[in-house]
């Protein structure tokens, strides 16, 4: 039962062990918080040894198992909410804080169509970001994985009453709806997501390959909507490994500044 215990609370606090885009402190409050719990885990434990020792019936072990066991799994769940909670923090402001720096593009007041997309897997969160720019009379697109072509995307108006599912990679996206999309080259600005970025505006994504066939217009003809990437402070690497016919981004927008390669 403790072996099924901690492998639920191992599987809970995934979201905690992947989120490696989490700045140092947040991620050294998280490694205290579960040190302490491991801490006390193991003193209830050591607690409940010697407990179990004076026992002098069988019945009055199983009491004392049930509420060593039910005291557990309540610190546990306890610690995992507080671990949640300062997560959500912390990516609260980191999207607040990307807000301050997008809204200093110039691009911005001049564009009124803008793809976006839902954050996941520890990207930058994007929810803040839409909101606002929903506030500043911006239409909002997400990418939906074509239907039919492999490896290419369309872009749906994504409104707060817009119906969602799950795409393959367990990533929503708007269900899809022909009077909804919109031609790419009527976009003005397509946010890219991204796993890392260099000194020179390169990036790296997902590995599918979707942004890059999207943005092949601008790459080489600087043509049709302009590529922004959106990503935390601490996925910038000093270098990328790149091919010859790769293209770097000519803007990344961080919490804390702006990368611009132009």
């Amino acid at each position: 039962m403790l072996e099924q215990m901690t492998e639920k609370f191992q599987t809970a606090m995934k979201p905690v062990t992947e989120l490696a885009t989490l700045n140092m402190n947040t991620m050294q409050e998280l490694a205290e918080k579960q040190n302490s719990l491991f801490s006390t885990l193991m003193s209830d434990g050591m607690s409940f040894v010697e407990t179990a020792s004076q026992q002098k019936d069988l019945m009055s072990l199983a009491e004392a198992q049930k509420a060593y066991l039910e005291s557990m799994q309540e610190k546990m769940t306890e610690s995992a909410k507080s671990s949640y909670t300062l997560i959500t923090e912390t990516q609260q402001k980191a999207g607040l804080d990307l807000i301050a720096q997008f809204a200093q593009l110039p691009e911005v007041s001049s564009a009124q169509h803008i793809a976006l997309y839902l954050s996941a897997d520890g990207e930058i969160n994007t929810a803040p970001l839409i909101d606002w720019l929903r506030q500043q009379g911006k239409t909002i697109y997400l990418p939906v994985i074509h239907p039919f072509s492999a490896g290419h995307l369309l872009f749906l108006r994504y409104d707060p009453e817009t119906p969602m599912v799950f795409n393959r990679y367990k990533i929503q996206e708007p269900k899809l709806n022909q009077t909804q999309i919109i031609p790419v080259s009527q976009l003005d600005l397509i946010c890219t997501p991204l796993v890392a970025f260099d000194h020179h505006g390169h990036r790296l994504g997902m590995g599918g390959g979707y942004y890059d066939r999207t943005l092949e217009p601008w790459f080489y003809h600087q043509s049709g909507p302009k590529p922004i990437g959106l990503a935390h402070d601490c996925q910038q690497v000093e270098q990328l490994p790149t091919e010859s016919w790769d293209v770097p981004l000519p803007k990344i927008v961080t919490p804390k500044q702006i990368w611009d390669w132009e």
